[in-house]
C-alpha cells in the first residue's frame, strides 16, 4: 500500500510539473511585444558601478534588453552565449544590456566570476517592474527584448535563448548598419 501512494504522490508532482513545464515552454519562443507603441520604454538605473544608464545610451545599435537573476539557472545558462554573441556581434551593431533583477552584492560577485562583457544594470524591484512594462507579465526569468536600430521593439522572448535561437533572432537586424 505504502509503494502505491508512493507512486501515486509521484505520478501527480510529475503531471504537476508536465503541465508547468509545458505552459512556461509554450511562451518561451520569440514573440512580437504586447507593448502597443513598439518603442522602448525609458528607464534610468545604476550599473556595477553605480552610474546610471539608459536604455537610450546605445541607441543607433541593436540592442538585447535581458531580465535575469543570479539564482535563475536557465539564466545562468544562457549567459555564456550573451557573453559569445558580444564579442563576436558587438562590432556588427549589438549591443546586450543585462538588467539584473536581484541583490547587487549577488550580481556583482557573478559579473566578475563570468567575467561578463556587457553592461548589467541593477534593477532589484524596479528591474521586475520594468519587465512588467516591457511586457512579461507572467514574471518569469529570462526575459528579454530586442530593439533594432531605432529603438523599436521588434520581438521579445520569455526563457533563455540557445546559440543557434540567438542567431535566428539577430540575423534581420545585424545586416547593415
Amino acid at each position: 500500500m505504502k509503494k502505491f501512494l508512493l507512486l501515486a504522490a509521484a505520478a501527480l508532482l510529475a503531471g504537476v510539473a508536465g503541465m508547468w513545464l509545458g505552459r512556461h515552454f509554450h511562451h518561451s519562443s520569440l514573440a512580437m511585444p504586447t507593448i502597443a507603441s513598439g518603442q522602448a520604454v525609458t528607464f534610468s538605473l545604476p550599473d556595477i558601478n553605480g552610474h546610471e544608464r539608459s536604455v537610450q545610451d546605445w541607441t543607433g545599435k541593436v540592442r538585447i534588453v535581458n531580465f535575469w537573476a543570479t539564482w535563475c539557472p536557465p539564466c545562468r545558462e544562457e549567459i555564456p552565449e550573451f557573453i559569445k554573441a558580444q564579442r563576436r556581434l558587438g562590432p556588427k551593431g549589438l549591443q546586450i544590456i543585462g538588467i539584473a533583477v536581484d541583490r547587487p552584492s549577488r550580481v556583482v560577485q557573478f559579473y566578475k566570476a563570468k567575467k561578463m562583457n556587457y553592461p548589467v544594470l541593477l534593477g532589484e524591484q524596479q528591474g521586475m517592474q520594468l519587465m512588467t512594462r516591457y511586457g512579461d507579465v507572467e514574471g518569469g526569468l529570462p526575459y528579454s527584448i530586442i530593439l533594432d536600430r531605432q529603438g523599436r521593439i521588434v520581438a521579445s522572448k520569455l526563457g533563455a535563448f540557445t546559440g543557434a535561437s540567438l542567431k535566428k533572432a539577430l540575423s534581420p537586424y545585424l545586416q547593415s548598419p
